[in-house]
């Protein structure tokens, strides 16, 4: 009779520890496929995800996905490992990219809007700025079949 309580203190205790995360913000979500077929996540209000691509790819794109957005840059400083890119929306909401590399042909780029995250304009600026990478890739491809015929 005595174990039977400890579970149910067990799955109470771990009821109100999923809770208490839930509120304090330090749940993780996963969700793949959503963004170029990869893995992104969002953890406490940054969203992020590795890339097949050097440094300075990836913050070349991300450059290109703010100018396609009509967003200024504030502050911006980069080298062959890592990237950081501060913007503002018209309403004065920040937007902070970060890019770090993790091998010398991968990345790891990070993307916060506002102070406590916006996950759906996060969501919407890491799409753009996956939607330049794909493209340099087709333009490269293109390039070489033009030049070849």
């Amino acid at each position: 009779m005595g174990s039977g309580r400890f579970r149910v203190c067990l799955r109470q205790a771990a009821g109100l520890l999923a809770v208490m995360m839930l509120f304090s913000g330090c749940v993780a979500v996963l969700t793949g496929g959503a963004i170029g077929g990869g893995t992104y996540a969002y953890l406490n209000g940054e969203l992020s995800q590795n890339l097949d691509r050097p440094v300075p790819q990836v913050y070349g794109a991300a450059m290109a996905a703010l100018k396609d957005f009509r967003l200024p840059v504030v502050k911006e400083a980069h080298d062959s490992l890592s990237a950081g890119i501060e913007s503002r929306f018209s309403g004065g909401k920040k937007i902070w990219i970060k890019i770090s590399s993790v091998t010398a042909g991968t990345s790891k780029i990070y993307v916060r809007v506002g102070l406590l995250g916006d996950r759906e304009k996060s969501e919407t600026m890491l799409g753009a700025i996956d939607s330049h990478l794909k493209l340099s890739r087709w333009d490269k491809a293109r390039a070489k079949v033009m030049a070849g015929s």
